[in-house]
């Protein structure tokens, strides 16, 4: 059993038609029947390789961050947060999540889906203010 996330540029087809290409002449070398992702044969040979895949998902449109509700999200953590003895810049800056797990039940309702976790330099040297989409 594999458990993927797929990368947000790729897509399940091109996965399906990826892991087909490597384990199919693997089948063959061995002398093993090969059932791939959509096939609609079920053999009854007991040495098959079998690919299918169950509750298959898309990977998650990219949130744009050229956008006003991003501005505004940036900004209003950006005045959130700074303290105020302060004049240091506090940077957000989106990143991917991998995670693809409840963003697929706004998906229709907005392409703006933010999640908000707010790193700083006290929870560890390398840590910068930070905000994510997906």
């Amino acid at each position: 059993m594999v458990n993927l996330r797929l990368a947000v540029e790729t897509s399940i087809a091109q996965v399906e038609e990826h892991y087909e290409s490597l384990i199919n002449p693997i089948a063959q070398k061995h002398g093993m029947e090969f059932e791939g992702f959509h096939s609609s044969y079920d053999s009854p040979e007991r040495r098959k390789i079998s690919l299918f895949g169950v509750d298959a998902l898309e990977p998650a449109p990219v949130s744009p961050t050229d956008a006003e509700p991003f501005q505004v999200l940036a900004g209003t953590i950006k005045n959130t947060l700074k303290p105020l003895d302060k004049d240091e810049e506090i940077i957000v800056t989106p990143y991917l999540m991998p995670a693809n797990t409840d963003t697929k039940f706004f998906w229709v309702l907005t392409k703006n889906i933010y999640r908000f976790t707010p790193i700083t330099e006290e929870l560890g040297p390398e840590s910068q203010p930070s905000t994510y989409n997906r």
